[in-house]
């Protein structure tokens, strides 16, 4: 399956670039189309036109070596090292001239020195079989025999076919190169190569460096030494790279590291040979210059990943500590009648405030009532701007509820806990009651305070006032406001339940080390494909929109797709096509999905409130009762005397026209 997703790594993403180049014969310099052209050791290829060019896009900055490959010649590699925009190659390929080799011991002594197990996981069992052998033996200018040609492999265990390209074979040293292909599988196939490509990934080298760069290399069962078996602290060692830039691990002499992993220690050794460079996922950028020892340079080709594999953000750990977020809503009142607006605006809380523009864009609001336990009457997707978001609710005329609830989080924020989650209760009150609470005066607390100019305003009078913020050591600190102004004789001024300065700050909350909930930089559009029977079907999928474009890709078996980091919009038509390998198909249509809405956990409603009272509709000396009230109409066609009446009439606001603004 692939899917077009928005993808979230910690500290900042590794600028990419491309190899770009042409590939020519040695004797006739004629360019040779259709040659493969490949990263060692990784998926990443591409083929040559008609003309010999080749373009092998999205390389991370660093150091490769890069492979090409024609039937009928030999093998090249070239090294490439790839910094901003690209590199350029040449690859001039020679004719094969080279006989087979035929003696099945040298065969053999070739094909165990890849697939011999190492020390490392010697409980785990190895499943590689051998497909196809090629090899040649052929005499160097300098009389030498040279073996080189190419070995497949099917690793059973974590669903790769292995091309081992054999440069020049010896007893004493060999340079050989691999280059991957996904196996097809079925389902559960699938799940156990992920499964086991994780373990092969928690022992590798990849695993220790992006360790090092979150900080949980000892959460990673890691302990490191320098040469006076003496701990090594990495905060003077590790520069993290900025806006594209590699990361580098500035040691001044070999590390020792020892890692415990289920139930065993394995120990490898960074040789003293100058820095190591390496990309947010731990992908050593100058593996020429980087000298390895032990368990991370003993990896037999059952334990070997190709150099781009990742594992999913889910099975990772890291220090969250520092991307902890958390949302609090402000209503305009504390409890509500049937068909009342509902209105909030929410403020973000980070723990690095720095990484305001960084973290989530998308902010989850549910509108909720204890109909059954509870249940979600309505939702809202908002735009998270500099921190904020804003929106309401307009409730419904009636509800067989006593109270309603508000309940807001990021997608993120999931991470940390439900009881990281805003979740507030109001009264739902009939229209024919109102809540028994005295009309208080102001309150103000020790962070907050209101402070006015006069201490009585008579009507139609300029109100000044100014409001202060400060910290539990009584010290000025800037704020967000929100303002809201209300007639005290109107509303209820009854204790808010919750309090911004007691649930908005970040208060201790277990170590988060997993992520299970991704980061929302946008809206997701998640759905399936349905043929002209409404049932789901593979195809090739173009969906396309004036806001956001358009999008190509394959949906999975049962027709699934999804696209994230949309961009906020009201409304939009959203046009598709759907084709198969055969021709473009008719008939069809999508089925959009909801977006997954947190589980209604820790719902506790509160009981039916006993301080209400019969509303007081007062009516003033100024004011008739409706049904003393006698209503009539009369049509006056004189167009002159109507027209003189419309001269008359006066338009007026209630409470007149303001004296300021």
């Amino acid at each position: 399956m692939r899917l077009l997703i928005a993808v979230f790594f910690f500290g900042t993403l590794t600028s990419t670039a491309q190899v770009t180049g042409q590939v020519k014969d040695f004797r006739t310099g004629e360019v040779i189309a259709g040659a493969e052209v490949f990263i060692a050791n990784g998926l990443s290829s591409t083929i040559s036109d008609n003309k010999g060019y080749f373009i092998l896009e999205g390389i991370p900055a660093g150091t490769y070596r890069i492979g090409c490959a024609k039937s009928n010649y030999a093998t090249d590699f070239q090294t490439a090292t790839v910094v901003k925009k690209e590199a350029t190659l040449l690859f001039i390929l020679r004719k094969e001239k080279g006989s087979k080799v035929k003696d099945e011991k040298r065969r053999s002594e070739i094909i165990s020195s890849l697939t011999t197990q190492g020390n490392v996981l010697t409980e785990w069992p190895r499943n590689i079989q051998v497909q196809n052998i090629d090899l040649k033996t052929d005499v160097t200018e300098t009389g030498k025999e040279r073996v080189y040609g190419e070995i497949t492999f099917k690793n059973q265990l974590l669903g790769y076919k292995v091309v081992a390209y054999v440069q020049n074979y010896n007893s004493s040293g060999s340079e050989i190169y691999t280059r991957y292909f996904p196996v097809v599988g079925n389902e559960q196939e699938i799940k156990d190569w992920e499964d086991n490509r994780f373990i092969a990934y928690q022992v590798s080298l990849n695993n220790f460096l992006e360790s090092v760069l979150q900080g949980t290399n000892a959460i990673n069962g890691y302990s490191v030494l320098n040469e006076n078996n003496q701990e090594v602290k990495f905060d003077k060692l590790l520069h993290v790279g900025f806006s594209g830039q590699l990361n580098n691990l500035n040691k001044t002499g070999s590390l020792k590291i020892i890692q415990s992993f289920n139930d065993h220690k394995y120990e490898s050794q960074i040789l003293p040979t100058g820095r190591i460079a390496f990309t947010d996922q731990g992908l050593i950028a100058n593996a020429d210059s980087v000298a390895l020892t032990g368990a991370f340079n003993g990896l037999d080709l059952g334990l070997k990943l190709p150099i781009e594999y990742t594992p999913s953000a889910e099975r990772k750990t890291f220090k969250l500590d520092q991307y902890f977020e958390k949302v609090y809503l402000h209503t305009d009142k504390n409890y509500y009648y049937p068909g009342d607006t509902l209105w909030f605006k929410a403020y973000m809380n980070y723990q690095t405030l720095a990484l305001i523009e960084s973290l989530s864009k998308v902010l989850h609001v549910e509108l909720l009532d204890s109909h059954n336990g509870g249940r979600i009457i309505e939702s809202k997707l908002l735009k998270i701007e500099d921190g904020e978001a804003w929106g309401e609710f307009i409730l419904p005329d009636s509800l067989p509820s006593d109270f309603v609830a508000i309940r807001a989080y990021t997608n993120w924020q999931r991470n940390f806990g439900t009881d990281q989650i805003y979740l507030k209760y109001f009264p739902f009150l009939r229209r024919n009651i109102n809540l028994a609470a005295d009309r208080k005066e102001l309150v103000t607390n020790d962070f907050v305070k209101i402070s006015f100019d006069k201490k009585t305003y008579f009507t139609r009078g300029l109100i000044q006032f100014k409001i202060s913020a400060t910290n539990e050591s009584n010290q000025p600190v800037s704020a967000w406001t929100s303002v809201s102004v209300t007639d005290m004789s109107m509303v209820r001024m009854i204790e808010d339940s919750i309090k911004i300065t007691d649930t908005h700050k970040i208060r201790p909350y277990p170590p988060t080390t997993k992520i299970n909930h991704q980061l929302e930089r946008g809206l997701e559009l998640k759905g399936r494909y349905l043929d002209f029977d409404k049932k789901p079907e593979a195809v090739n999928l173009t969906i396309s929109s004036k806001p956001f474009g358009s999008y190509k890709f394959d949906t999975d078996l049962q027709g699934g797709f999804s696209i994230s980091g949309l961009d906020f919009m009201d409304t939009t038509t959203v046009n598709f096509t759907a084709s198969n390998k055969k021709r473009e198909l008719e008939g069809g249509s999508i089925e959009l999905f909801k977006p997954d809405s947190l589980p209604l956990i820790s719902m506790v409603w509160p009981k039916p409130t006993e301080k209400i009272e019969p509303a007081d509709h007062k009516i003033d000396k100024y004011s008739t009762n409706l049904k003393d009230v006698v209503v009539t109409a009369k049509r006056n066609r004189n167009r002159e005397i109507k027209n003189k009446q419309e001269e008359a009439i006066k338009l007026s606001r209630p409470f007149g026209e303001p004296d300021y603004i």
